[in-house]
């Protein structure tokens, strides 16, 4: 396959190494998609942020970087050094806060074990050797082009010692005498460049790495070729597809008349124009025409939805030929092995048939706690909470400290916890009815929420700006609800055993109560109430969940598919909350935190008279099953439509080692 346009050749790679054939794609790649244009910027990038832990893990499991180590050496200590150094260690601590975390490590190990070698204090050393120079560049005033690339070759020297600039290497490794090249013209352009900052520097080798193209070595006796089309006229194939034929690629555009110096005077004194390279151009068509035993050639009709011309050159050779050319039909993407739609709709009737259910078979970890978390999860699909409580299996920890979804929720709970804590600024001005005030109040507990954190994250200042932008309207609910309610439960935990929910549903005349065995009735149920509060008569107490997303809806509360407030009203009802009565009456909300939707509703989620019983039932009966670890666990969490937007097979991590995808259909619109 020849083309003139680089970027089909591309896609064109793309999509033929989707498609599982081994191929030679002469154009190569940019530098800064191999392995020492990415070690490079690594190096650039982990100093210019203070060797953040994202960056820095990259860079110490680039595959070059050893550190002059053991390979294997190396990889155990980047290891501990991710789980002891990086966990917990809040961004921004820089080389001083490593060391010291290290000197800590190292010190405890030597406690327990005395001949231990300090590998974490000698992997910071290394790191220091390695982009001190380029970490002084990085806080430092601008300097010249060839200082920072002396920077950057000592620190690849130290990081990676068995892939340095050799010349003697550099045919077996084109992308690193690519670099080195680049490398050599910035120092020679030290004096043309003014003084450049880290970070312009840096940004210098990216956008140079990203226009070099490394062409790799042509591997032999490959079935498919994309090259270019020069190329492609010194070789003969079985198939020679000329794609891209279109008008401004081949031949290309600045082949036009040129003005200045015209036609006769180019002629009388022996200089090529325009249609010599036009004839060349054509020459080389003919070629390639004669260059495969089957020759096809395509062109695009459109192009970024507007219609385009075949090159001209195409449209002299279709005035050849008797008839019009063919579209070309949208096939359906080539595999090695195509499915077979019948093995795959014989293999689903066959699971249909099985039992829904299935005997756990390995031991696993005996319950001894239950929390709403925990609840939601069972009932949105057994199978995965088995995985997850029974047999402990986690998706990996993200061990960057970066700003989550869930984290936001929790500073956000923490801020406002800070703003209506009793004695605190914030509850006086309530109180006080003094709105400006207040919205002062609220900005500094915010402040010291996202600063307790988060430290100086640059998404901090993002999130804190966006949670703030509605202040007004959390000013304006709270001092409405002050003359009415009193906050008397902030971040409260809470805690209660199976064996007391079942007594108090006992003493309420529960219908359909199960049996609770001894060695289950001990088993905790345990939360985080975000807010009670309570009425200014005394007489009624309403539980609070924030919410930072879309809350669930009343419909769910009443009939039970949401137990959330359900499970806070039981806590206070069992006495398990401090300082909030357990005998007064009781309502739930959802309190929103979306932008346009600020404030509990005027009706609240749980009303009074909810039918707190019955959920405390669900939740016992659903407690009782998480228990008992014996009992069949379905495969699949039920449900027509597992990639639906409340599905929880969507996101689950497991979606692999259960069986949904097998229920499915075997094309689209059939039947299994």
């Amino acid at each position: 396959m020849a083309t003139a346009d680089r970027g089909l050749a591309r896609r064109i790679v793309d999509q033929l190494n989707d498609a599982g054939l081994d191929l030679d794609a002469t154009d190569g790649d940019a530098l800064s998609a191999h392995a020492d244009g990415r070690l490079a910027w690594q190096l650039l990038r982990a100093a210019q942020t203070d060797l953040h832990h994202e960056p820095l893990l990259e860079l110490l499991t680039h595959p070059h970087v050893t550190c002059g180590r053991d390979r294997a050496d190396h990889a155990r200590r980047t290891l501990a050094f991710e789980k002891e150094i990086l966990r917990g260690q809040a961004a921004g601590a820089g080389l001083a806060g490593m060391r010291r975390r290290a000197v800590e490590r190292d010190e405890a190990c030597r406690q327990l074990w005395p001949d231990t070698r300090p590998e974490m204090t000698e992997l910071v050393d290394d790191l220091e050797r390695a982009l001190g120079p380029l970490l002084a560049l990085a806080t430092g005033a601008p300097a010249p082009c060839g200082r920072h690339v002396a920077a950057l070759r000592a620190a690849w020297a130290v990081a990676a010692p068995d892939h340095a600039f050799d010349r003697a290497a550099f045919a077996a490794a084109p992308a690193r005498a690519a670099l080195a090249g680049l490398l050599d013209d910035l120092a020679a352009a030290d004096a043309a460049l003014a003084p450049l900052s880290a970070a312009e520097f840096a940004a210098l080798v990216s956008r140079q790495a990203g226009r070099i193209q490394v062409r790799p070595h042509r591997k032999l006796h490959l079935p498919v070729q994309v090259t270019g089309l020069l190329e492609a006229r010194l070789d003969h194939a079985d198939l020679l597809v000329l794609a891209g034929m279109n008008e401004g690629v081949f031949p290309d555009e600045p082949r036009r008349r040129t003005l200045l110096l015209g036609r006769p005077w180019r002629e009388r004194h022996g200089l090529p124009d325009w249609r010599a390279d036009l004839g060349l151009d054509a020459e080389l068509f003919l070629r390639l025409l004669h260059g495969g035993r089957q020759v096809a050639v395509t062109w695009s009709r459109e192009r970024e939805g507007r219609p385009v011309l075949p090159s001209p050159l195409v449209g002299r050779l279709l005035l050849a030929l008797p008839r019009d050319p063919a579209a070309a039909p949208a096939p359906a993407p080539w595999r090695r092995a195509a499915p077979d739609d019948d093995a795959i709709a014989a293999a689903q009737a066959r699971f249909r048939s099985e039992p829904a259910a299935r005997p756990v078979w390995a031991p696993t970890r005996t319950l001894s706690k239950i929390s709403h978390t925990a609840l939601r999860a069972w009932r949105g699909c057994p199978y995965r909470f088995l995985l997850e409580s029974g047999y402990e299996l986690r998706e990996e920890d993200r061990v960057l400290e970066e700003l989550q979804r869930k984290d936001y929720g929790s500073i956000v709970h923490d801020a406002l916890a800070r703003f209506l804590r009793d004695g605190g600024e914030g509850r006086r001005c309530l109180r006080g009815g003094r709105a400006d005030a207040c919205r002062r109040a609220l900005d500094a507990a915010v402040d010291e929420a996202f600063a307790a954190r988060l430290g100086d994250l640059p998404q901090r200042r993002l999130w804190e700006a966006a949670f703030l932008a509605a202040g007004e309207r959390i000013v304006e609910v709270e001092l409405a609800r002050a003359g009415a309610w009193e906050p008397v439960a902030l971040e409260t935990s809470f805690e209660f055993t199976l064996g007391s929910l079942h007594d108090w549903l006992a003493r309420q005349g529960a219908a359909d109560l199960p049996d609770t065995p001894a060695e289950v009735a001990g088993i905790a149920v345990t939360g985080r109430l975000d807010r009670a509060d309570l009425a200014r008569d005394g007489a009624t107490v309403q539980v609070i969940d924030y919410k930072t997303g879309e809350p669930p809806t009343r419909k769910a509360v009443l009939d039970g598919e949401d137990l959330q407030l359900a499970l806070y009203g039981l806590a206070v009802r069992l006495g398990g909350v401090g300082g909030v009565p357990a005998g007064a009456d009781l309502i739930g909300s959802y309190y929103g935190l979306k932008p346009g939707d600020i404030g509990p509703p005027d009706k609240p989620h749980l009303g009074p008279g909810h039918d707190l019983v019955r959920d405390g039932v669900a939740v016992l009966s659903a407690a009782l099953a998480m228990a008992d670890r014996d009992a069949p666990y379905p495969l699949l969490p039920g449900g027509d439509d597992p990639d639906g937007p409340r599905a929880p097979c969507r996101h689950c991590a497991w979606r692999g080692a259960c069986r949904v995808d097998e229920a499915q259909p075997a094309a689209a619109g059939g039947a299994p």
